[in-house]
């Protein structure tokens, strides 16, 4: 309702931790907004970060997206990579419990003794269950599996990373709710790919824009173009595909950390 809104006339954010109310812990930053009764059109939008302004003041409709986009610079690139037409990931990651175990399912600690064992990969823990136990989605034990925890967050003043490193799950296993399913194929070469796309900052800043929480479910990834899996995908081969600027490509790094930094 706030989105389709057109009476809200101005919104200053602050995406970073503590810089609203400094020492108050708010996860996710804080806004304010105007509301007015006679403004009808497009909203401005500015954000502040250290106390300065981050970029220029923009107005824009707020319902263009079905989920508020808080920087401005992200809106070209949004443009960009929507101008193809791409399917999203959204499409082919699994429910919040891709076998229909909980995150406290009590499996066995090892597979002696049972009849057909499938290794899961559970709360910090790997465990044993049958097959027949597992209740759904029992075609992709199976198939090669890039699974992700579906909890990522820090307690720094911002996210950088947003998802998790994938891991790459071979035939003959599942997994609780601890994680979920990114994809399921058949074979390794495939998954790899899959895998060394997700790590890409180009996939996470996606991400970024539709993960208000630390929760990484499906819809956080209804932003991610489902590309070919034919090839390794790197940031310089994505920035390439979808016409980045130098001055986008800056921004996006400037958000997202590399995977492999502390």
């Amino acid at each position: 309702a706030m989105l389709s809104d057109k009476r809200l006339s101005k919104i200053v954010d602050y995406p970073k931790l503590y810089e609203g109310f400094p020492g108050v812990k708010i996860r996710g930053g804080i806004s304010y907004f105007l509301w007015e009764r006679e403004h009808h059109g497009p909203c401005q939008i500015q954000t502040i970060i250290d106390g300065q302004p981050s970029g220029p003041t923009v107005s824009r409709h707020l319902d263009a997206y079905d989920v508020l986009v808080r920087r401005n610079e992200a809106i070209p690139i949004l443009e960009k990579v929507g101008a193809k037409g791409e399917a999203t990931l959204d499409l082919r990651v699994s429910s919040q419990k891709p076998f229909g175990l909980a995150t406290n399912f009590r499996g066995n600690p090892t597979s002696l003794g049972m009849r057909d064992p499938v290794k899961l990969f559970a709360n910090q823990t790997i465990l044993w269950v049958e097959r027949v136990d597992v209740p759904i989605n029992s075609e992709w034990i199976d198939k090669w599996k890039v699974l992700m925890t579906r909890i990522q967050g820090t307690s720094a003043a911002v996210e950088t990373k947003f998802l998790s490193k994938p891991i790459i799950a071979d035939p003959g296993t599942a997994c609780t709710e601890t994680y979920i399913v990114a994809g399921h194929f058949e074979n390794n070469t495939d998954a790899e790919n899959y895998a060394t796309y997700l790590r890409t900052r180009f996939v996470r800043f996606r991400v970024s824009l539709r993960k208000p929480t630390q929760d990484a479910l499906r819809p956080v990834y209804a932003l991610v173009p489902d590309l070919p899996l034919d090839q390794e995908w790197t940031d310089a081969k994505l920035y390439k595909r979808y016409g980045l600027s130098s001055e986008e490509i800056a921004f996006i790094e400037s958000l997202v950390a590399d995977h492999d930094d502390a």
